[in-house]
């Protein structure tokens, strides 16, 4: 019985000690990172499941048994943007690269394709009230627009996730390095329980990466 106690205590102890190296640390695979500082953390991945882009994010995460749960926030670092210029045309003209067209309530209403320029022209209308611009490897950007403007939009070469739920299933962790699964970038339930994690960990496919290994700087 003391030796089943001691054993808990001292496996008590390590997960404390482990929670604290991974809390202020950073860990590196090339150019690729994850960082963790207190209850927050960053990271750039980049994807490899058949077509290589990166993915970015930012915001606070816990711990649960080997799952991280990541709640990504607004992302802090650079992210697409967008700038209005005034337009009295009958076209809306979009510097970008590829785009489709909402109305309000999302519904796909058309889309079109840039031109060698990165220029695409669209009809003016009434209904339109957002716009998605789409581009292999790039961020999916949308945004609310008007008509009555052309806009030029720079898109970052990276893929943003913000406002979703991200998880990471820990393979194995020590004082040097930290070895990871991302399982998903957008997991649904808002306050998870082991038996969702495991659930997700049987049958999701590793989105990006499987057992990705990190050296601590």
């Amino acid at each position: 019985m003391k030796s089943t106690i001691l054993l808990l205590l001292l496996m008590f102890i390590y997960s404390l000690e482990s929670y604290s190296q991974v809390k202020n640390s950073t860990y590196f695979d090339n150019s690729d990172f994850i960082r963790f500082q207190n209850d927050t953390i960053d990271f750039k991945l980049k994807s490899n499941g058949g077509i290589t882009f990166d993915i970015m994010a930012s915001g606070t995460f816990k711990l649960l048994d080997n799952f991280i749960i990541v709640h990504a926030e607004e992302y802090n670092g650079m992210k697409s943007t967008h700038t209005k210029i005034p337009s009295q045309n009958k076209i809306t003209k979009f510097y970008v690269y590829s785009n489709e067209l909402k109305d309000v309530d999302g519904k796909f209403l058309s889309g079109t394709i840039t031109n060698e320029d990165g220029i695409a022209n669209i009809e003016k209308n009434d209904v339109a009230q957002s716009l998605t611009i789409t581009h292999l490897g790039f961020d999916n950007y949308s945004f609310a627009f008007t008509t009555n403007f052309d806009y030029q939009v720079n898109l970052m070469n990276y893929e943003v996730i913000e406002n979703q739920q991200i998880i990471f299933k820990i393979n194995e962790w020590n004082n040097d390095s930290i070895n990871l699964t991302l399982l998903s970038t957008d997991f649904k339930p808002n306050s998870p329980k082991k038996k969702n994690l495991f659930r997700l960990n049987k049958q999701a496919k590793a989105l990006s990466f499987s057992k990705r290994l990190f050296i601590r700087e």
